[in-house]
């Protein structure tokens, strides 16, 4: 099933719903900080990873896939855009990261919470937060009012 997954995204630049301005609307919810520590978990190839570190040109950027391909485009990428000395993709599974607690300013992750539960991986990933930190998440749905 996994490799059917991955066939119906080959390609594309979003593996999910989402835009770069719905990311960029995001990304002003977060207070700016010198310097923040990012993680972004369920990355992808980058598509919304490079627009956050577009938007917070001092952060560091540590996005999480746990599809190798996917990382090797990032990495790949980050380097074509002068940015892997503050971007880098690993392969890692969210359900286990192996980040010390306390670690991040901001967590970010584009319709990736739905696979853990959006309620157990808020759980999950607040004590990586360091006090005061934000999560920065979206569902794999849209609402309209």
């Amino acid at each position: 099933m996994e490799k059917y997954f991955y066939e119906a995204f080959e390609g594309m630049k979003r593996f999910g719903p989402g835009s770069d301005e719905s990311t960029m609307r995001a990304a002003e919810m977060f207070p700016a900080k010198k310097k923040p520590k990012i993680l972004d978990i369920g990355c992808g190839i980058g598509t919304h990873t490079f627009a956050v570190a577009e938007k917070f040109p001092d952060a560091d950027i540590t996005a999480i896939d746990i599809y190798e391909p996917h990382i090797e485009k990032l990495n790949s990428l980050a380097s074509e855009y002068g940015l892997s000395d503050r971007v880098r993709g690993i392969v890692m599974s969210m359900f286990e990261m192996t980040f010390e607690n306390e670690s991040f300013d901001l967590i970010w992750s584009e319709g990736a919470a739905y696979i853990a539960g959006f309620s157990n991986a808020i759980k999950d990933w607040k004590r990586l937060l360091k006090p005061g930190g934000y999560i920065i998440c979206s569902e794999i749905s849209w609402l309209c009012y």
